[in-house]
């Protein structure tokens, strides 16, 4: 059986020259003073590509041995590391925080499984935090199976409006000061052999 998985790459178009030659600096009120998400701007006018993991639950039954989900991930990744359009490809963990992974790309797929241990997600939260460590001339690709999952005794219906409504405000907002912003979204399947939550019940399910 398998589960599907999202594929998210958020493509910011390069920054604009001006007629004397220079570069036009972003908004200095959206960057981010946090040098943790600085995200290694980009030298020599080539690409800084960002890569953001959720690492919620419900993602360990996708890095459960060898599966579709590092053989996809991976090859891609590595297809933008040997491509030549990146002098770095930076690696993070994200769910309430971005945290910067230190390794090759097939180690941070396996470190995924143990990784794997918030018991909720705010995808709108997250989604959030990958736009606002979103610069000039910056791809950012996030990684999600999708699901939105609640605090306990919270209505996944009423959670999931309000999930939608948080998105679209925060991506409204993201291009009034990057117009030229390009969204590109993958749907994926993969083999999961984990757990994961029913919407409405604590019940587990196992697939494989």
């Amino acid at each position: 059986m398998k589960k599907i998985f999202f594929f998210i790459i958020i493509a910011l178009s390069f920054v604009a020259c001006t007629s004397e030659g220079g570069r036009k600096h972003d908004n200095p009120n959206t960057q981010n003073t946090d040098k943790q998400h600085s995200h290694f701007e980009s030298k020599q006018n080539k690409l800084a590509v960002n890569v953001y993991i959720e690492n919620s639950g419900s993602m360990a039954g996708y890095v459960n041995g060898y599966t579709d989900f590092k053989d996809a991930v991976g090859n891609y990744l590595t297809d933008i590391q040997i491509s030549g359009i990146s002098n770095s490809l930076n690696l993070f963990f994200i769910n309430k925080r971005a945290d910067r992974i230190n390794t090759d790309i097939n180690t941070y797929l396996t470190r995924l499984t143990t990784s794997c241990n918030a018991s909720t997600s705010d995808i709108a939260k997250i989604f959030k935090l990958v736009l606002t460590n979103t610069t000039g001339n910056q791809i950012s690709i996030f990684v999600t199976d999708g699901i939105f999952s609640p605090e306990k005794r919270k209505n996944a219906v009423d959670y999931l409006k309000e999930q939608q409504k948080d998105i679209k405000e925060d991506m409204a907002n993201y291009l009034k000061t990057y117009p030229n912003t390009t969204v590109t979204v993958y749907h994926l399947s993969s083999r999961f052999n984990g757990i994961y939550y029913n919407c409405t019940t604590s019940k587990k399910w196992t697939l494989k």
